[in-house]
């Protein structure tokens, strides 16, 4: 489907060259053939990049750059193209001086799209930010009143290979936010292991007094990788487990620890990657949150968003679920994302009647290197119990 999704988009581009470069021919003061040999590279690239590599899922992470002037030659021209239909075909044709007007506008539309494709991957995707929240949560101990959590998601470290800059970039900003504890909720690697080997120093030197923790996302399994033979891939994983475990991280994977601070004690959960089909349910919630006494304010770390509705509202009490995966689809305007027409939770904090989520939008960049508006983010949480549930907890049962 990806595939012929991908071919009509080209055939589209191609129908949208055809009309820019009629229009451009008609401009005495520019060369068309500079178009027009822009027009025959692009088309040719794209169409030899879709018969060679066809859209497979395993080999988007290794051809990242492909995708990324795939769509560089092909949205702007799509984004024309539709204007074209909406705006210049039905009203202005036959009205010259509309009609040239509505085509600036019209390229300029695709200009300004492979402007800001271009800086989704020069800039964006290392753009990182910092967004803090401050929430309150009805059950939450006074002893955790204040407590800082900084969550991060969604590594991908083979998108980075051996450039260890912006990761140590990412390190040394949390380690400055002086978090009380530090919560990595998935996707490592895009595939392999291998891909965390450049990063052992730097991502070993995160610090926090409660530690860190984490969890795997559906990446994290080797899944997406054509591995020779079964015993590979769980070597694989074997490896990337015991690198967490070498970093000092404390892989929760389906179970639970236990955090005391001033003498209150809150639950931490952690379940292994649990998502709608396509995606995995390895995730085991009953295994990993069933021994946790009901009574006990519980943080749940999840990989995928989706595990909220499906399996943590209807089923627990759990007050705070971290999640990452979805990227914002690494294209944000506002509160707009295409991630909307996938995920009912997709970045930032929800609330449901008095339990919530928090998704994180990522640090890392998969299947295409660039970030527009969706930018890599660290998440500043902190927890807060109001006034009045301090009373009740401090009040004789």
């Amino acid at each position: 489907m990806i595939l012929i999704i991908a071919f009509l988009i080209v055939i589209i581009g191609i129908n949208a060259d055809i009309i820019m470069y009629r229009f451009i021919r008609t401009l005495s003061n520019f060369d068309n053939k500079i178009f027009l040999v822009f027009s025959v590279f692009s088309i040719l690239y794209s169409i030899g990049f879709l018969v060679v590599y066809g859209f497979d899922l395993m080999y988007f992470h290794n051809m990242r750059w492909g995708v990324f002037l795939f769509l560089l030659f092909n949205i702007p021209k799509l984004l024309f193209l539709l204007y074209w239909l909406i705006v210049i075909f039905p009203f202005s044709r036959r009205q010259k001086s509309q009609y040239e007007l509505n085509m600036i506008i019209g390229v300029g539309i695709a200009g300004i799209t492979m402007v800001l494709i271009i800086y989704g991957a020069a800039v964006g995707r290392t753009r990182l930010i910092v967004k803090e929240e401050t929430i309150t949560l009805k059950r939450l101990p006074e002893g955790f009143d204040g407590f800082r959590i900084v969550q991060f998601s969604d590594f991908h470290l083979g998108s980075f290979g051996k450039n260890t800059r912006f990761v140590k970039r990412v390190v040394k900003k949390i380690n400055e936010l002086k978090p009380d504890i530090i919560f990595f909720t998935g996707d490592i690697v895009n595939d392999r292991s291998v891909e965390m080997e450049p990063f052992l120093d730097v991502l070993s030197s995160l610090e926090a007094p409660y530690g860190v923790y984490s969890i795997l996302g559906n990446h994290d399994y080797g899944d997406y990788y054509d591995w020779n033979h079964p015993d590979e891939k769980e070597r694989n994983f074997e490896r990337l487990m015991e690198i967490e475990g070498n970093w000092g991280w404390i892989l929760l994977k389906n179970e639970h620890r236990h955090i005391t601070r001033n003498n209150d004690t809150i639950a931490i959960v952690g379940v292994e990657n649990w998502g709608e089909p396509p995606f995995q349910q390895y995730g085991d919630l009953e295994k990993a949150y069933g021994p946790v006494d009901k009574q006990m304010f519980t943080i749940l770390l999840s990989h995928d968003p989706s595990h909220w509705h499906g399996e943590v509202l209807p089923t627990t009490d759990i007050d705070l679920m971290l999640a990452g995966h979805t990227h914002a689809f690494q294209l944000r305007f506002g509160n707009l994302s295409p991630a909307v027409l996938k995920y009912k939770e997709w970045a930032g904090l929800y609330d449901h009647f008095g339990q919530k989520m928090y998704v994180n939008q990522g640090v890392g960049n998969t299947f295409y290197p660039m970030r527009i508006g969706a930018f890599p983010e660290l998440t500043v949480l902190t927890l807060r119990t109001s006034p009045e549930d301090i009373e009740q907890q401090k009040s004789p049962k």
